[in-house]
């Protein structure tokens, strides 16, 4: 670090007036959290380069970090309206309005930043989530449907608008906008795989399982997907081939609980108790805060005749979950026993 920031002074001490090397010293002196050195470096390279877009992000950029948000934002608008492409000081900017708790500024940046560019996939999920700090997902959606108007063809944007909908309940019209995303790009597993849960939703399990498989076929290593099939065919009772898909998710992803938890149940149902206390054990020791591993853990147990251990994870799964009707008459249910 300390060598490039003394390249970058010897090129300027043999040519003061190169903004870009100063623009580039801020950077080294930013990255080494000398923000006030920075700031002096950046301010030089706009004076000497008044419309140096990137010099007046990169100002913003610290500004925003020694939190002068009002200098920060008036700097990354002056570097949005020199080049209006500049994706990440538009980010850096409605980060900061967010933070200064302005939302339709926010909102407004990146309306503008869509109409620029509307394949920035980041932007669009990002207009998303503050329509929905607002509670206002039908907002969301219009926006996202604008998109789609200059965009038709974006599958990306059709998958946005279908999240939109699941998210709202609509799955009826989350099936429509996934099967089009996939008519455009139908090698991506993701979308697929979004499908086939929008399909659970409305009852189409058949459908569903098919599409999760071929969303598999595309992304073989993706250990969410194996696990959704599995409670796919678990709802269906096929514990054996349930099994075989949360022991493939445990393979690409020993580290998630609820596949443990997952297998558990598989184990629980075919008659293997211990087994599937281990499971459930197993999945505690990697999520502490699963409240259902809890309550199965104490199904088990009751059912093995440890009353006791089993009326501890029945309390600890409602302590996690104290709304959980089930999860509090089980507890007091065993309360109660223990009295008699």
């Amino acid at each position: 670090m300390n060598g490039a920031a003394a390249e970058y002074r010897e090129a300027i001490r043999l040519n003061p007036k190169a903004a870009a090397a100063h623009n580039s010293l801020g950077d080294i002196l930013f990255n080494a959290k000398d923000h006030e050195g920075a700031i002096v470096e950046f301010r030089e390279a706009i004076r000497l380069k008044p419309d140096y877009a990137e010099a007046h992000g990169n100002l913003g950029y610290v500004l925003s970090a020694k939190k002068y948000l009002a200098g920060a934002i008036e700097e990354l608008r002056e570097a949005i309206r020199l080049k209006p492409e500049l994706d990440w000081a538009r980010r850096e900017l409605v980060r900061v309005l967010q933070e200064k708790g302005d939302l339709e500024g926010a909102i407004a940046q990146y309306r503008e930043a869509i109409r620029v560019e509307p394949t920035w996939t980041w932007c669009r999920q990002e207009l998303v989530d503050t329509f929905k700090k607002k509670g206002d997902l039908n907002e969301a959606l219009a926006a996202l449907r604008e998109v789609l108007q200059s965009k038709p063809d974006d599958a990306l944007a059709h998958n946005d608008v279908g999240n939109l909908l699941y998210d709202k309940g609509d799955y009826a019209e989350a099936i429509l906008e996934y099967r089009e995303a996939i008519r455009l790009k139908p090698d991506d597993g993701v979308l697929h795989f979004n499908l086939a849960q929008a399909l659970q939703q409305k009852g189409k399990l058949e459908v569903a399982i098919a599409e999760c498989r071929k969303a598999i076929s595309l992304k073989p290593n993706d250990a969410g997907i194996y696990n959704a099939l599995g409670n796919m065919l678990f709802s269906k009772d096929l514990f054996a081939d349930a099994g075989t898909k949360y022991k493939q998710a445990i393979s690409l992803d020993p580290s998630v609980g609820v596949y443990h938890h997952n297998l558990g149940q598989v184990l629980y149902r075919q008659g293997d108790i211990e087994s599937s206390i281990t499971k459930y054990q197993e999945a505690i020791r990697l999520d502490p805060n699963l409240a259902v591993a809890h309550f199965n853990l104490g199904v088990a147990l009751e059912g093995k005749g440890n009353r006791i251990a089993a009326l501890r994870e029945y309390r600890a799964a409602h302590k996690i979950e104290p709304d959980n009707a089930d999860y509090r008459a089980a507890s007091d249910r065993l309360w109660d026993q223990s009295k008699k």
